[in-house]
């Protein structure tokens, strides 16, 4: 798979406070990043799958990008490589049909739609980094100068949850859509901690 993804967190967002759940009112939309994924999809049950992947995507966030007043004097800013280990199970609320070869309702479109939410889990890496002069030398790992004053792991458990929709382009290759919000175990991805 491939997509975009983006930070909600202490550093950068947009110009409104942040806020949970999906808040695409706090997005910088100029921080998005690439998203790569490998996995497979298998069918446990009729309406029921698991998917295992592996997940690899860059966070960045930078408060001078932020058009939040109280974001932009703090002038912090950060990116950090995230890889993720993990397992989805998706509940289907609409199934693709089933039909038999020969009938004319197998050539309908709809019939190869499907629908599902999406809870999982896993565990995932991260490095958090900074440059020291804003886009000119080095990026420098944050971890190792404590500026929370906390020495962090950087392993994080996460949980997942989301929606999507597939479309079968045959009995084994399918194109999808998927939308979902992760939740880690640390609040230390950018190195700033409120």
């Amino acid at each position: 798979g491939v997509g975009n993804n983006y930070f909600l967190g202490d550093l950068g967002g947009g110009a409104k406070d942040g806020s949970h759940y999906f808040s695409v009112r706090d997005i910088d939309w100029s921080q998005t990043r690439p998203t790569f994924q490998a996995g497979i999809r298998y069918r446990i049950l009729r309406d029921l799958s698991i998917k295992p992947t592996v997940t690899y995507a860059r966070l960045k966030a930078d408060d001078a990008e932020s058009q939040n007043i109280g974001r932009l004097s703090r002038n912090l800013h950060f990116r950090s490589n995230i890889w993720e280990v993990g397992a989805q199970l998706e509940y289907y609320i609409i199934t693709e049909k089933q039909l038999g070869r020969y009938t004319f309702s197998s050539y309908r479109v709809i019939n190869r739609l499907s629908a599902y939410i999406s809870l999982g889990g896993g565990a995932l890496y991260y490095n958090p980094k900074a440059q020291e002069i804003r886009g000119f030398g080095p990026w420098e790992e944050l971890r190792p100068m404590q500026n929370e004053g906390i020495a962090y792991s950087t392993f994080a458990g996460y949980l997942s949850i989301g929606i999507g929709a597939k479309f079968n382009l045959t009995d084994r290759w399918a194109i999808g859509l998927d939308i979902s919000n992760r939740y880690t175990t640390t609040d230390f991805l950018d190195d700033a901690h409120n």
